[in-house]
């Protein structure tokens, strides 16, 4: 299957108002908290979400349009590893691995809601910017 023709839909339980998706392989690639979300790391993003509810999170492998209501969040690049990306809240231990190409993507972030904080929905749109071939393929 290529790489755009794989996506992730999922509903996560949110804790701290935040989504996040990060590098599989790093234990230390889960970004670290500072100031308000969005928060960015070489490895990985975490957004705002609706705290103390069930959120949709999507993770698409083509760019996205502002289709269904989506706004975009914010947008940035995050390197991964050999074994692909974890998406989800990790205090809640709502957590979902995905396969990935290892290399470096542009991660665009959408929500839908009356705002960020309050976002139901998420959806993640990764391109590559550099992805290696073969290395750490499904």
């Amino acid at each position: 299957m290529a790489e755009t023709d794989r996506s992730y839909a999922g509903v996560h339980y949110v804790n701290y108002g935040q989504i996040g998706l990060w590098d599989k392989a790093d234990p230390s690639a889960y970004p670290l908290p500072n100031g308000p979300l969005p928060w960015w790391g070489p490895k990985g993003v975490v957004v705002p979400a609706l705290d103390d509810a069930e959120v949709s999170v999507q993770v698409n492998f083509e760019p996205a349009s502002a289709d269904d209501g989506y706004r975009l969040l914010t947008q940035g690049e995050i390197e991964v590893g050999r074994k692909g990306l974890t998406v989800g809240n990790v205090t809640t231990a709502s957590t979902a691995d995905l396969p990935c190409r290892r290399g470096r993507y542009t991660v665009s972030c959408y929500y839908r809601g009356s705002s960020p904080q309050q976002s139901n929905a998420l959806l993640f749109a990764l391109s590559s910017s550099v992805a290696e071939k073969g290395a750490g393929d499904p």
